[in-house]
């Protein structure tokens, strides 16, 4: 199957349009990190290397269509998803994640922290 570098853009920008970029998850967010590398990756290898390219969308593909989960199955299903974060969006924003190490921090830290 020959495919074209337009149509490999176009593969791209569909698989990476189902990871939406959350604003509250700066400097850790899933969708821009992939937006960002493997648009770098497929300006760089699309001319060069075009298999390469191709493998690279081929596995984000892969990962959006849930293929490894069905081809390695678990015993359990367990993770930090679902209602938690559906009710508790707040829970992973990157504001409430530097308050939680701000608390975590002995009060030596914090004293030395005000005298700078």
């Amino acid at each position: 199957m020959n495919i074209t570098a337009k149509q490999l853009l176009s593969r791209f920008h569909k698989v990476v349009a189902e990871w939406p970029v959350d604003p509250s998850r700066k400097g850790r967010d899933l969708g821009a990190y992939l937006r960002e590398q493997y648009r770098q990756k497929l300006a760089r290898e699309c001319h060069s290397d075009f298999a390469s390219a191709s493998n690279a969308v081929l596995s984000l593909e892969r990962l959006n269509s849930n293929y490894y989960r069905g081809l390695y199955r678990r015993k359990k299903e367990l993770g930090f998803c679902g209602e938690v974060v559906a009710q508790n969006p707040w829970l992973l924003s990157t504001d409430h994640l530097s308050t939680m190490e701000e608390r975590s921090k002995s009060w030596w830290n914090k004293l030395n922290k005000r005298t700078k």
